[in-house]
Parts: C-alpha cells; sequence; structure tokens
C-alpha cells in the first residue's frame, strides 16, 4: 500500500517505535511521591523543556499543557478566551476544531481568504478595529498551514497586526510541525497548539503551550495536574513520543525541503503535464499559487465526486485523503475550498495528497500511474 494520507496522521517515527519497544511496564503516575513517580515526572519535566526548546520558545515566558489532541489543546484555547470575554476572529479555512467553539463566544467573527487561501490582511485590520471600538479584549486564532491545501498564511504580518492592536494570538501548528522551520523566538504567539500523530507521536497526544501571563481555563475539576487545567493521571508515555517526535527537527524540516518537495511536485507537473495531452481542463490545482508545506497537494478533477476517486485509488493500493465528509459517508463541500471561492462541484470533487519523509520516488511513479488509470475509470 502506498501511503499518501500524511496529513491525516503519519507513521510513528522510528525513534519512538525504538523507545516503545524498550519500554519494560514500569508504573508511570508522575503525582507519586515514590521513586517510580518521580521518575516520571522528570521525564514530563524533560518533556517540556524539549519541546519548548525545539519550538524556539523562550522557556521563561510559556507553560506547557498536555493534552489528548490537537483538538483539545484547540478547545481549552478558544473556551479560555470565551470564558474571559474576548472577541474573536479566526479565518474561514480554519479547522472545525476552532471554528465550532468559537461560536460560543460573546462576538466573534470568521475572515475571508483571499482567493489564493491566505488570510486576507486588509479584511483582518477592518475587524480588529471594528472590535476594538467596542472592546479592548480581542483575540485572533489562525492556523500556520491549512490541513486541506498546505497553504501557509502570512503569520509575521498577522503578528505584526496583534502587536499594533494589542491583541492575543493564537496559531494550531498541527500541519506546520516537523515540515518547514518554525521559531517563536522573535514571533511570540501567546497560544500554540499541535497534534501528536501530525508528527510521529503516539495518537492520543497533543500539546499546548501558552504565555505564562494568558488566561487558561479549566476543563475539568479534580487534582492539579497541568496546571489544574487538565486533572488527572497524566499519559506520560505518550507524552515521552512527543519530545522523542520533536529530537532532530531541523534535520527532518530539511527532508521535507528536498525530498519530499521534489516528489510532491513531481506529481503535481506531471498530472498537469497529462492534461495538456489530453487536452482537458477538467483537472485543477489548489493553492500552488501560493506558499505551501512541501508535501501537501489538493487535486481536483471537476465533476467527479471525491469519496469515488479515494475509493479507486485506495482499490489501486494507494491511499489519499479527502476534504471533508461526514460519518455517514456522505460527500460534504470542503469549507475550505468554498471559502476559496471555488464552485460547490468543485469544493465536493479534490483529493488531497500529503507525503511523508519514507515516501519514494518509485512509489510516486506508481501513484501516478494509478491516478491516470483512475481518472480514467471515472471520466470514461
Amino acid at each position: 500500500m502506498i501511503y499518501l494520507d500524511h496529513n491525516a496522521t503519519t507513521y510513528l517515527d522510528e525513534d519512538v517505535l525504538a523507545f516503545l519497544r524498550k519500554i519494560e511496564g514500569k508504573p508511570q503516575n508522575a503525582s507519586s511521591t515514590h521513586s517510580y513517580g518521580e521518575d516520571a515526572k522528570r521525564k514530563l519535566n524533560s518533556a517540556r523543556t524539549n519541546i519548548l526548546e525545539a519550538l524556539e520558545c523562550d522557556q521563561k515566558l510559556y507553560n506547557v499543557i498536555f493534552t489528548s489532541s490537537g483538538t483539545e489543546a484547540n478547545n481549552i484555547v478558544i473556551n479560555s478566551l470565551t470564558h474571559n470575554n474576548y472577541n474573536i476572529l479566526t479565518s474561514a479555512t480554519e479547522h472545525k476544531s476552532v471554528l465550532e467553539p468559537i461560536k460560543h463566544a460573546a462576538k466573534h467573527e470568521v475572515i475571508n481568504v483571499q482567493p489564493n487561501g491566505t488570510l486576507d490582511l486588509s479584511e483582518l485590520e477592518r475587524a480588529i478595529t471594528q472590535f476594538k471600538k467596542h472592546s479592548d479584549k480581542v483575540a485572533i486564532s489562525v492556523m500556520y498551514a491549512n490541513n486541506e491545501t498546505g497553504i501557509i498564511h502570512p503569520f509575521k504580518e498577522i503578528y505584526a497586526l496583534t502587536q499594533k492592536y494589542e491583541c492575543i494570538l493564537h496559531t494550531d501548528i498541527s500541519q506546520a510541525l516537523t515540515r518547514i522551520p518554525l521559531s517563536f523566538y522573535e514571533i511570540k504567539a501567546d497560544y500554540i497548539t499541535f497534534s501528536g500523530h501530525k508528527i510521529g507521536a503516539m495518537t492520543g497526544t497533543g500539546c499546548l503551550i501558552f504565555g505564562n501571563r494568558m488566561p487558561i481555563q479549566k476543563i475539568m475539576y479534580g487534582g492539579e495536574q497541568e496546571y489544574g487545567v487538565r486533572p488527572g493521571t497524566q499519559n506520560s508515555i505518550g507524552i515521552v513520543t512527543l519530545e522523542i517526535a520533536l529530537q532532530n527537527i531541523s534535520q527532518k524540516v530539511q527532508q521535507m525541503d528536498t525530498n519530499v518537495r521534489i516528489l510532491r511536485n513531481k506529481i503535481e507537473k506531471k498530472l498537469l503535464e497529462y492534461s495538456t495531452s489530453l487536452d482537458i481542463s477538467r483537472i485543477f490545482l489548489v493553492g500552488n499559487k501560493a506558499e505551501r508545506i512541501p508535501n501537501t497537494s489538493c487535486i481536483g478533477i471537476t465533476g467527479v465526486d471525491n469519496n469515488t476517486q479515494a475509493i479507486i485509488l485506495d482499490m489501486m493500493k494507494c491511499s489519499v485523503g479527502i476534504g471533508a465528509a461526514c460519518s455517514s459517508g456522505i460527500t460534504e463541500a470542503s469549507h475550505v475550498l468554498l471559502a476559496m471561492k471555488y464552485s460547490l462541484e468543485e469544493a465536493k470533487s479534490t483529493i488531497r495528497i500529503s507525503l511523508g519523509r519514507k515516501n519514494t520516488d518509485a512509489e510516486i511513479e506508481t501513484f501516478i500511474n494509478s491516478w491516470k488509470s483512475m481518472y480514467s475509470k471515472v471520466t470514461s
């Protein structure tokens, strides 16, 4: 099977696998006062320190809370802001784990993106100034890179606006982490969230990094674990895998920027050449005119349901992702593509190809041939 859905989840990192194979089954409750508990506590503290270091966060300014997922981390951020009466702005292409909870904010606005998928900065500034007329409490939540298209938002410019108008800034870096260089030494986001299984850590792990002066709201009541925000015995083993997955991060980013980018570009080049050779205009690329993370390609065939494309490719031993599908299996139009002004038909017609560091040139050649065969089937 050729796996090309790494934005959904990726394989466990090799060093994570090596760690898991060596686990001896020791008790792992970091709240216990005996030697086993102290050992678990040391591991948690090491993970907090090394995660901040990997992201170049000033350890004097930030705290780390471990969660069960990126979705949980995002919900904690939005709920904390809502509880403290912040007006919240976000992008129309945001993940549902932000778009849904902001509906409970006293005031919120979803900001349009430009046709290339990047946040409309003039619209953002307009909304900030409008909110600032009525309240000093304004927060912006924008993902660093989009999960469906790979498009990277203009984060330096967004950060500059938050500084100009004294707004709080949250960013979900799940799709950018280990794929492009990230540093929060100069761009000091107030909240940073990510999901573990996107970077090769265990499923069921996530992380929330927050400025030590930022509001943070409990999601449950009980013990004092994770600053009292998330009481309960920590998933010590899973948390260690977060730390391990972020080791050698610069080498991983370099692999993405060279090897993986070349393979992604090869897919797009070959499929566009195929389209030209057949003199057809039904094939289209999404976001290829904007800056993107190097592993992601969003490709559509106008009028052909993306679920159909994905199923046929799966039968050909190629796993790809689709924009959005509800639990019943009925294909929905991608809210990301609709926000980018694609038609309803086009928004139902795209698949997402997202590569990992282990994908090979031979696999990509096989996928390209499989895609061409799939195209012939769905258009004949």
